[in-house]
């Protein structure tokens, strides 16, 4: 399967966050499970940005809050 396709098939938002689970080490909830089996973290890397590009303005938003937050958490 391609990127486009596993955005079709699951959502740009499961995509995207299966992507950010491959690049922290999480191969086994990461891109396998929308379907994807990256070769490199480069892989990784063009379907987290087609997974984001493809994410509505709401889906980026919740991202963008949700990221921020663990943020503030950290500090």
């Amino acid at each position: 399967m391609d990127t486009q396709a596993a955005i079709k098939q699951y959502g740009a938002a499961a995509v995207y966050a299966a992507a950010h689970r491959h690049a922290a080490g999480d191969s086994a909830r990461g891109l396998g499970s929308v379907g994807l089996q990256p070769a490199t973290m480069a892989d990784v890397w063009a379907a987290m940005s087609a997974a984001y590009s493809a994410m509505s303005d709401a889906e980026r938003a919740v991202e963008h809050a949700s990221a921020s937050s663990d943020l503030a958490v950290r500090k």
